[in-house]
């Protein structure tokens, strides 16, 4: 089967806003964490994150390029899980240590991002 229109540019959008932000992570990370007031002490975790992000935004370029929905299932299913799990240290991180209400921003753009890469694999089954 063929991959919808859908999914190819929501890969797309994904690849552009994961590469912002993995790139962001590594070289403006003390400028971003400052603008979203969040506390930081070792700044090489939050690197190691924006490399998975670079890591997983170019996963989803190669996915962009495939034409066939059983050559990116497993990308999507990848995506999911990641983004669950990511998801879950966000909300930790908000219901445990105090951060400003600009950091919930994040959070909703990984919320959306999995919304749609669970639609995107239901309407595919």
């Amino acid at each position: 089967m063929d991959i919808e229109k859908l999914t190819k540019y929501w890969f797309l959008f994904s690849f552009v806003l994961q590469l912002f932000f993995g790139l962001t992570f590594i070289f403006l990370l003390e400028v971003f964490l400052d603008m979203m007031f969040w506390p930081y002490a070792d700044l090489g975790i939050p690197r190691l994150f924006g490399a998975s992000l670079l890591g997983f935004s170019f996963l989803n370029l190669l996915a962009y390029r495939k034409k066939e929905w059983e050559c990116v299932k497993m990308v999507v299913l990848t995506m999911i899980v990641w983004i669950i799990i990511e998801i879950a240290a966000m909300l930790y991180i908000h219901f445990g240590l105090p951060t400003h209400p600009i950091v919930w921003m994040n959070t909703i753009i990984w919320i959306v991002q999995v919304i749609v890469f669970i639609y995107i694999y239901i309407q595919r089954r």
